[in-house]
């Protein structure tokens, strides 16, 4: 019926021949007939961005030709959301429970159960949500939302701080604003870097966004708009990261030159002079959420802290990774500090003594490319280019369920939306997930 309802439209609108339609496909999202003929004759269920693209190229003229304007919050295209998103649920619903001996003295375990149904299924099923923290799906095929083919994956994505965009760059040119909520693009890719953009950031009260890369600029947009605001700026050395302070009134950038330079990002210039130290380029840096302190972090395999108001260094640099690190991730309380290295390990340090916390934790198979603390603290999720997303115990300091490993990616950028009910995670040859997690209001509180 839904193949046969979009060619019913086709024909109510003219039926255009399916190159006219691919011709007339907004140019942010471009449809090839093929993938038309395709969704027309029900051999897949498009992605949700594709299907509105084609819903909107079909109603955006009448049945002449002639072009009719057709708003985002025009009724007709929620029809078609609503459609999707209920066959979507529909393929991902699980399957009935594995058959299992019954087993003395205990009780099955439900994650396992829900796994190899999972394993067992000849397309992807959603692991529900279970009572407690265990629940986060345990099969990365699982994703409950898949944002548009042409995002082309991620080397670094961020949240808006309201939850409603996802902003994602991947070493190309362009940045890409996201729906969270559909998936569907927010706008026009944003243009003006030269090369490859390396990283992306939202500022806190989410009135910027943030971007650099191997052009040696910084970007700021705006992100409700995607205009440029003011010049670009640095220039000085191939930039790899960035991050704003809590208070918005700081920007930290690092890069190949091995050092890092704060900015005011209202005036776009540096405060204060290069923080140096680093024997090699920095790879990651990040404010602690109380806003005393700046973490930096890159190929000399060490981790150096700094006091974010005046850049004079916080004791000793934190030694223990043997070889580059990638990801740096602070705890909401700032009580703990994450670090991710190139042979695959977390270390968990304490920020105010500069000790570890506990032992490494092991598990990925290559380099630690991102990481991103739950809000409330008690999760922390890495992701690998060895095609697994962990999740890990912030309290016990050892893993959290199974890890997600079905979703054939090479990851290099998660995080958590700011209400911890999903993680975003992509990488270089996959589309962007998001996955959803367990209702984080019933993890059992522990004591430390």
């Amino acid at each position: 019926m839904f193949a046969a309802d979009l060619k019913a439209l086709r024909i109510e609108r003219g039926n255009l021949p399916l190159r006219e339609i691919a011709r007339r496909a907004p140019r942010h999202r471009p449809l090839s007939a093929a993938a038309v003929s395709e969704t027309l004759n029900g051999k897949r269920l498009p992605r949700l961005d594709f299907l509105m693209a084609l819903v909107r190229t079909l109603l955006a003229h009448d049945h002449e030709g002639h072009p009719h304007p057709l708003g985002r919050d025009d009724p007709r295209l929620e029809v078609w959301r609503t459609r999707w998103r209920d066959l979507e649920l529909l393929r991902t619903a699980p399957l009935p429970a594995v058959r299992r001996p019954a087993t003395l003295g205990r009780d099955p375990d439900p994650l396992a159960t829900a796994s190899a149904v999972a394993a067992a299924s000849p397309v992807p099923v959603a692991v529900p949500a279970l009572a407690t923290a265990r629940a986060v799906a345990s099969d990365a095929s699982a994703a409950r939302l898949l944002f548009g083919e042409q995002s082309c994956g991620a080397r670094s994505l961020a949240f808006s701080p309201d939850g409603k965009l996802l902003a994602t760059v991947n070493d190309d040119p362009l940045v890409r604003l996201w729906h969270a909520a559909t998936g569907e693009l927010a706008c026009v890719p944003l243009t003006g870097h030269g090369d490859g953009v390396r990283c992306v950031a939202f500022s806190p009260d989410g009135c910027l966004l943030a971007t650099t890369g191997r052009d040696r600029s910084v970007r700021l947009w705006d992100p409700l708009t995607g205009d440029p605001v003011g010049e670009p700026f640095a220039e000085n050395g191939t930039l790899w990261t960035l991050a704003f302070s809590p208070d918005g009134s700081l920007l930290a950038t690092g890069g190949r030159d091995r050092t890092v330079q704060l900015w005011d990002p209202v005036t776009r210039k540096p405060v204060g002079a290069p923080l140096a130290g680093h024997t090699g380029g920095v790879e990651a840096v990040a404010f602690s959420p109380d806003g005393r302190l700046l973490a930096s972090a890159g190929a000399g395999a060490t981790v150096r802290l700094w006091r974010a108001d005046g850049g004079e260094p916080e004791g000793e640099p934190l030694l223990g990774h043997g070889s580059e690190i990638r990801a740096l991730a602070f705890s909401p309380d700032s009580r703990l500090l994450a670090s991710g290295d190139w042979d695959g390990t977390v270390r968990l340090w304490d920020p105010s003594t500069g000790d570890p916390v506990g032992d490494p934790l092991t598990g990925h198979r290559n380099a630690v490319r991102g990481m991103s603390f739950s809000p409330d603290g008690r999760l922390l999720v890495s992701v690998s280019m060895d095609r697994t997303v962990r999740l890990w115990d912030s309290v016990s300091h050892g893993p959290f369920g199974l890890p997600l490993t079905r979703y054939a990616c090479s990851f290099r950028a998660v995080s958590f939306s700011p209400d911890g009910r999903f993680l975003a995670a992509g990488g270089d040859d996959k589309p962007v997930g998001l996955w959803a997690t367990a209702d984080l209001a019933e993890i059992p509180i522990r004591d430390n």
